[in-house]
This record gives structure tokens, sequence and C-alpha cells, in this order.
């Protein structure tokens, strides 16, 4: 969606030109539902990436049971997972009753690793991916909270790439401990 040129005096406006001047740089596509009943296994966004957009957000609201470790994302093609070439790292800050940082990485895995936090109870995340529909490297930076006054209250900061060149429609939530339940609005970057 190409964004109008400069309007000049008197000219009139088109529903086209308005409707392509109205939207932010961010568009809604849609919105991820995720089932505490799916447990650990792997929930499939469905379609959600496309040509449509290079880049794209995730605002993530997630709420888990029980405890355990990281949230961890595949990309995929419909529900068949890539199971390799994941790469990245970051950062766990301030876990409860320390102001400790603590380095994290990963190389050729199956699958980002805290890609979505580390958290027993909430978790708010903001996720920005980039060419996950382009046959080039996708991209991922993921910053987010976690906990509710429990023993893993943190910020975590993660950054990473898929290697291949997969032309990506869908991401998997997996929860390696318990459950985990919430949603995921997913926005395109608007291209100008």
């Amino acid at each position: 969606m190409a964004i109008s040129t400069a309007t000049i005096p008197g000219q009139v406006l088109t529903s086209a030109y308005v409707n392509n001047n109205i939207n932010s740089g961010l568009t809604y596509i849609s919105t991820v539902t995720l089932s505490a009943g799916s447990g650990t296994a792997a929930q499939w966004s469905g379609t959600v990436f496309s040509s449509t957009y290079t880049n794209y957000r995730l605002v993530c609201n997630l709420t888990r049971t029980g405890g355990g470790d990281a949230v961890n994302m595949q990309l995929g093609i419909g529900t068949t997972a890539t199971t390799a070439d994941y790469y990245g790292g970051g950062y766990l800050i301030g876990t409860s009753g320390a102001a400790a940082v603590t380095a994290f990485n990963q190389s050729n895995t199956d699958r980002w690793t805290r890609a979505f936090g580390r958290f027993t109870t909430v978790s708010g995340c903001v996720i920005d991916i980039t060419n996950p529909n382009v046959a080039t490297t996708t991209g991922i930076v993921s910053n987010s909270t976690g906990g509710n006054g429990d023993g893993d209250d943190n910020v975590c900061q993660f950054m990473g790439w898929q290697g291949g060149t997969t032309q990506f429609t869908s991401f998997a939530l997996i929860s390696t401990a318990t459950s985990c339940a919430g949603t995921i609005q997913v926005y395109g970057y608007r291209i100008a």
C-alpha cells in the first residue's frame, strides 16, 4: 500500500487517496488467540505473514500456569515448522531479588528460545520480525516483561535471526513448561 503524493490547492480527493493516507505506519492484521488447553504443544498462529508487508510487529499478552523457563518461537509454513538455523541471544535483567544481568545465546537450534521472554505468571511482549515472507534471512527483536511478584520477575531482551531463505507464513508459540494462553495482535509495517 503506497502513500499518496502531496495534494495541491483545489484538488478533489478520491476515496482511494484518502484511504491510503488515513492509515498509520502499522496496519492491524489479526489477533491470534492461544488456548491453555494446548499445554506445551506448539500453538500455531495461522497465516499471518504474506507479501503484503515486509516487516511485522507482534504485541503479546500471555499468561502461563506453572513454573518453568522460556516461551519459544518457531517459524513455519502453515503448521509445518522449520526446525533448524535459529540463532540469537540476549539478556535477562533484574530477576526477582537481584539486580543481575544474565546473558544467554543460541547457535543453530530448532527454535528461538526466550523469544517471548522468560516468566511464570504474566508477560507483556513486543516483537518485531523482519522479512518473514521474503526469500532472505528473517530477523527478530523482542522486548518482554514478566512475572507477578514471583521468582521469575524480569525484563528480557532477545535478538536473533533464522538463517534460511524460506518464505514463512506463520509462527508457533511453544511453552517449555506447562501451558500458555493469551492474545497476540499482529500488525504489518506499512510500506511507503
